[in-house]
């Protein structure tokens, strides 16, 4: 997990008290429990890019005429000042507009967004003059296969503002993984998550309460109930006799749009790509791009003051439409040995070194995908066009008389980030209070927790849009 170092993520990193990081580590009785940020490397000149079968070094311009992709090359790119351009550059001053809005003023910026958000990225780059053989390549380069397609424009701005907002040399990642923010939530919660307790049915309960059955059986009745499930598996609880469950709640738990994700770690014996001795140029972190089906490889950050550290990183980071396909390749242990060895296969190609040399240093490969698991149901939300206006509403206010939230990265415009998931909290904390008509709670929310940065969008003010 990275993570910029920019105010709108201060919820998570920040030195504040009401920073997620800030307050762990100040409440852990003992410090083996604090959670430790280090520098993520996110690019390194000697990683490389690998597109039309052609290798470079990370620090080469990917442009179309680079990977020989031009009409008299066989490719579907013109000549031009396009095809000499770094799509990097290209891609972002197309959007600059939007995305310098929102680093302006977030609320002013997200309305100013919402102008356009019935086009998909594809649409507004075709508006701007862009022609389909130019929108593919800035996609391969940009995004997985069909995100141009899948994404909201609005969408795309909001990302493309946090991967910019932070200089790529300022952004942090969690010693020992993304689990440790966890484990450290863990220490200094008073009442810890019951575990192995999966909800079944949301149903009415006496007066005005509502009931939560866990495992078809066990029934806890509740004034109110929050519900940060990802809508993916959120489908498939009993709400059926919720009569006061409005239609716009469920379309938007049925019809948001998640992303898929895949992710394929493979343990080597050594960490052979710092080793001068296997690469000319050998590197230490950022990451590596390819059209090859496992498109983005990332070498760790952590342990580079360890001697004989792990030779673990992700040998294959996939999106939307390529993330699906490899996906097919991960249900069986016959398949899994396969997909390995065409793992294998692209990072050899990828690196310049031999199969028979990765062969040797593997120990162990591990593949997830986030479609798969029973508890996602997708890796994370990735906005249709309009869905910021038509769906998030919606789950950003109450349903059922003001006593079911519904909470999550998806339900935040800060989704797919740690920062997301906080903000819904944040905003389902304040609408129970706001129900209950408990001002001077919410005054000491603010005041204790801090304001949430996040798009105002009238939560908490209607129960039942």
């Amino acid at each position: 997990m990275r993570i910029p170092i920019m105010p709108y993520m201060d919820r998570v990193i920040g030195t504040q008290n009401w920073s997620v990081v800030s307050y762990v580590n100040s409440h852990v009785s003992d410090r083996a429990d604090a959670i430790d940020l280090i520098p993520f490397i996110f690019s390194a000149n000697n990683t490389f890019q690998m597109y039309n079968n052609i290798s470079v070094h990370a620090n080469v311009t990917p442009s179309a005429a680079t990977f020989h992709v031009l009409t008299t090359e066989g490719g579907d790119i013109p000549p031009s000042d396009f095809a000499v351009s770094n799509p990097d550059t290209i891609y972002s001053d197309a959007i600059a507009e939007l995305v310098d809005a929102l680093q302006q003023n977030i609320d002013q910026g997200y309305t100013k967004l919402m102008e356009f958000d019935q086009l998909s990225v594809r649409a507004y780059l075709l508006q701007k003059g862009f022609t389909n053989a130019q929108i593919n390549w800035l996609e391969t380069i940009e995004e997985g296969t069909l995100s141009f397609d899948k994404s909201s424009l609005a969408q795309a701005v909001i990302e493309q503002w946090i991967f910019t907002a932070a200089p790529l040399d300022s952004w942090v990642t969690i010693n020992g993984g993304s689990e440790r923010l966890i484990h450290g939530l863990l220490k200094v919660l008073h009442h810890p998550p019951k575990l192995l307790n999966r909800v079944t049915a949301i149903k009415p309960g006496r007066a005005d309460s509502l009931t939560v059955v866990v495992n078809h059986t066990v029934e806890h009745s509740y004034d109110h109930v929050i519900s940060s499930i990802p809508l993916g598996a959120t489908r498939v609880l009993d709400t059926s006799t919720l009569s006061d469950l409005n239609y716009n709640t469920t379309m938007a738990w049925r019809a948001l749009a998640y992303d898929d994700a895949g992710k394929i770690g493979i343990w080597f014996k050594t960490r052979w790509w710092e080793n001068p001795d296997v690469l000319p140029a050998p590197f230490v972190g950022g990451g590596s791009s390819t059209d090859l089906p496992i498109r983005r490889c990332v070498y760790p950050s952590y342990g580079l003051d360890v001697q004989d550290a792990p030779g673990t990183m992700i040998a294959s980071y996939t999106w939307s439409q390529d993330a699906a396909r490899l996906a097919a390749f991960y249900q069986s242990a016959e398949q899994e040995e396969f997909i390995t060895h065409m793992v294998l296969e692209d990072m050899a190609r990828l690196h310049n070194v031999s199969i028979s040399f990765l062969q040797d240093q593997l120990v162990e490969a591990h593949l997830w995908d986030w479609y798969d698991h029973p508890y996602s149901v997708g890796a994370y939300a990735l906005f249709a066009p309009a869905q910021f206006s038509d769906v998030l509403p919606p789950l950003m206010r109450p349903s059922c008389n003001g006593r079911l939230h519904t909470a999550g990265e998806a339900t935040s415009s800060g989704h797919a980030w740690v920062v997301g998931a906080l903000n819904s909290a944040y905003r389902a904390v304040m609408e129970v209070l706001a129900v209950e008509g408990r001002t001077d709670l919410m005054e000491k929310m603010i005041k204790t927790w801090g304001p949430v940065d996040e798009v105002d969008m009238g939560w908490f003010t209607s129960p039942n849009p």
